[in-house]
């Protein structure tokens, strides 16, 4: 494994892809989502990987300042925000509340996961905050 520090967008999402498949083919669509944020932190830690769980992500409003407006599911490597889904049907909204957690974290990478989908390779959806800016943000 490349050191965490060192590690590509492309070489941390192939192994959280792979560990998610893992999980998913021992473990099925039949757990709540905070199971399989549980057992996918661990597996990362075991990796070798820096994993924060429940992070906070605050938004200002004028000089107001909401600590706990929002919360990632895991960050790994300081990179990487993981969103878990564990539900019948994708929303928009969700890809919209993961453009929004790297909007305002500032991370550069985001992944989300649909641990419902019996498929799991189209339940997995990664997005840059680079993309996310052009396409929702303009300059002004």
């Amino acid at each position: 494994m490349v050191a965490s520090d060192e590690i590509t967008r492309e070489e941390l999402l192939y192994e959280v892809r792979g560990l998610c498949m893992r999980i998913h083919r021992q473990f099925g669509s039949g757990l709540l989502e905070k199971a399989y944020q549980r057992i996918l932190a661990a597996a990362l830690v075991k990796s070798g990987h820096k994993v924060e769980t429940e992070v906070s992500i605050p938004i200002e409003f004028e000089g107001i300042i909401i600590n706990d407006a929002f919360r990632a599911d895991l960050i790994v490597d300081d990179k990487l925000i993981i969103e878990l889904k564990a539900v019948e049907k994708m929303s928009n909204a969700y890809f919209k509340q993961l453009g929004t957690y790297l909007v305002l974290s500032g991370k550069p990478w985001g992944f989300m996961v649909n641990f419902q989908n019996s498929n799991l390779m189209n339940g997995m959806y990664d997005l840059s905050l680079d993309k996310v800016k052009s396409k929702y943000y303009r300059e002004e």
